[in-house]
């Protein structure tokens, strides 16, 4: 079966006690996701419930600042966390993949927004997007070995917010940083299936029903206006690997 993915990016700090303890409530009660183990390796060896909250809060807590959260039945799904130090200014960053079985289920797509926007809101999240897995590889995988810059090579593009945005997807994050970098009046005019402002004064933006959608003519056309209306420097194109992209200043 085909997967979904979700990134989600912060340089705020996640490494707290309270950081810790709320995401384990938003996954606790998640109408989505609920994992089944947890660990810092696989085979993850905890299971994830109240009782091992302390165990969870343990790891969050330690250097390895590093987790993955499991769903094993009925279909394999995860999450995946690494966090830095808050003097590294480094972006903080959750990816997962989700089987798209639940997406099929009752409320499966509206529990994934929900949850997503939860998680958005927990990490004030400066940009992130969930999309059909192909839609990623169709925009960021080159397939092979490919120059970036004069000294980097990679089989992906697109995944370093200080260099450029990775794309448009089924749905999309933009926190502060970015509704001031485009500046508010775009994210205003912006014409979507779906668009919300956040209480942080980021924007949501979802581009279709379903995140199925990917490969219709006009899914395609209204992403790529959207990226036009926005700032085309700043976005990643697979076709120009090297392309110099603009990008908020995130040094804070």
């Amino acid at each position: 079966m085909s997967q979904i993915h979700m990134n989600l990016k912060s340089l705020s700090e996640w490494a707290t006690d309270n950081s810790g303890q709320e995401i384990f409530e938003i996954l606790l009660k998640s109408d989505f996701f609920v994992p089944d183990k947890f660990d810092s390796r696989e085979p993850e060896r905890y299971v994830f419930n109240e009782e091992n909250q302390s165990r969870f809060l343990e790891f969050w807590k330690s250097e390895i600042k590093f987790l993955i959260l499991k769903k094993i039945k009925p279909h394999i799904s995860w999450i995946m966390i690494r966090m830095w130090p808050k003097n590294m200014n480094r972006f903080n960053e959750m990816s997962a993949s989700f089987d798209s079985r639940y997406l099929s289920e009752k409320n499966g797509i509206n529990n994934l927004v929900s949850f997503a926007k939860k998680l958005y809101l927990w990490g004030r999240v400066d940009h992130g997007y969930i999309c059909h897995e192909e839609d990623w590889n169709n925009k960021n995988y080159f397939g092979s070995f490919t120059k970036i810059t004069k000294d980097r090579y990679s089989f992906t593009g697109g995944i370093s917010l200080i260099e450029n945005l990775p794309g448009i997807y089924w749905v999309n994050f933009f926190g502060p940083a970015y509704v001031d970098f485009f500046g508010e009046v775009k994210f205003k005019e912006i014409q979507t299936f779906s668009k919300e402002k956040m209480k942080n004064g980021g924007y949501l933006l979802i581009i279709s029903e379903t995140p199925n959608e990917f490969k219709s003519k006009n899914i395609i056309e209204e992403q790529n206006k959207i990226v036009e209306f926005l700032n085309k420097k700043a976005f990643f194109e697979k076709s120009k690997p090297q392309k110099k992209c603009c990008a908020p200043d995130f040094v804070r």
